[in-house]
């Protein structure tokens, strides 16, 4: 499957940069906007770079990546019940919250668009946001109740 670069920015205007790897670049443009991201740049990387590819360049800006993503299923509603378990499990224990978030992130080595939703929240808690305003980001995955509770 191709690999595309991206510059993107998400839905406050902070940049940020990644690969992507999707069957075409339609279809990640259309998952990375799932995502929240605005696409700025898109272009492909490695052997399919040959193959002509329309780009997009309105951003000049880059971010380190937050997102290397894949095409393919997301978190399901078993996935988010053993995430919520086991991040409240952490944290009662005393773990600090990105700690916990991190312990989570290397977890999900089976669930690459779950760790890079996990790290894109952890990163937007790493700057001084709230951890339900990183659940926030992703409304398909973490439901208005879910962000509420955690609030």
């Amino acid at each position: 499957m191709p690999v595309f670069q991206y510059t993107a920015t998400d839905q406050n205007g902070a940049p940020s940069q990644g690969n992507f790897e999707a069957p075409s670049e339609e279809q990640a443009r259309e998952q990375l906007a799932q995502y929240g991201l605005t696409v700025t740049q898109l272009q492909p990387v490695g052997s399919d770079a040959d193959e002509p590819k329309q780009r997009v360049s309105r951003d000049k800006k880059k971010k380190k990546g937050l997102l290397d993503l894949q095409i393919g299923g997301g978190p399901n509603n078993e996935d988010i019940s053993i995430f919520t378990r086991q991040m409240s499990t952490l944290v009662q224990a005393g773990l600090p919250l990105l700690r916990s978030l991190e312990v989570m992130i290397k977890q999900q080595e089976k669930k690459p668009k779950f760790k890079a939703m996990l790290e894109a929240i952890s990163e937007k808690v790493s700057s001084g946001g709230n951890l339900s305003d990183g659940l926030a980001m992703y409304p398909k995955t973490f439901d208005n109740l879910y962000v509420n509770m955690v609030k």
